[in-house]
């Protein structure tokens, strides 16, 4: 589990994680355990509402609105995903690594608190848009992940056309290597447009 620095640890975290862990210890269809995050300053409560339970990242997707969680990967599940690596860029999304293992892997979702989390003003949250400019090749890579899923169509229809706006970022900096279908091309005005947005408010 990946714990931010300026983040903390929950009460009873840590027994959480060792009896959730030991439940699912011999299903070695389950790859993540996913719990929540508790964002004291933003006075935000989230439960996971799931059809099933364990099921896909894509099933939680299809059945509400993602948010921020807390995660525990089996070790050999992380082993068998290692994030792909391009020349000069320093951030890739997590969301890469979800899609990519509920194709062999199911998720568990556990309705307890794991971390207390606090957003800083200079966080990566805060600074979204510049850090994915400025890693192209690996935001367009978290997009064709997603779009190699069962997504719910307005996901996927958000998906496509961020995947053909960092296209054009990843274009930009010199790299259009990448093939693309001529199925998503309709997507490319749009993205086109927001990566215009993009430049402009990146200035």
């Amino acid at each position: 589990m990946i714990i931010d620095s300026d983040d903390l640890l929950s009460d009873g975290a840590f027994a959480s994680v060792t009896k959730h862990t030991l439940a699912v210890e011999e299903n070695e269809r389950i790859g993540i355990l996913r719990a929540l995050k508790q964002f004291p300053e933003l006075a935000v409560e989230h439960r996971f509402k799931v059809p099933e339970n364990p099921c896909t990242h894509a099933d939680w997707l299809a059945a509400q609105a993602a948010f921020d969680s807390a995660e525990v990967i089996r070790t050999s599940v992380l082993a068998r995903y290692p994030f792909p690596e391009f020349e000069g860029e320093r951030f890739m999304a997590e969301g890469w690594l979800w899609h990519s293992i509920e194709k062999t892997h199911l998720t568990q979702y556990v309705n307890k608190h794991w971390i207390v989390c606090f957003y800083q003003e200079e966080g990566l949250s805060a600074s979204s848009q510049r850090i994915r400019a400025n890693s192209p090749r690996s935001t367009r890579a978290v997009y064709a992940a997603m779009l190699g899923s069962p997504l719910p169509w307005h996901l996927y229809i958000k998906a496509v056309i961020n995947w053909w706006r960092y296209h054009f970022h990843a274009t930009a900096q010199g790299d259009s290597k990448v093939g693309w279908s001529w199925l998503s091309l309709w997507a490319a005005v749009p993205g086109w447009i927001i990566y215009l947005r993009d430049k402009d408010a990146l200035k």
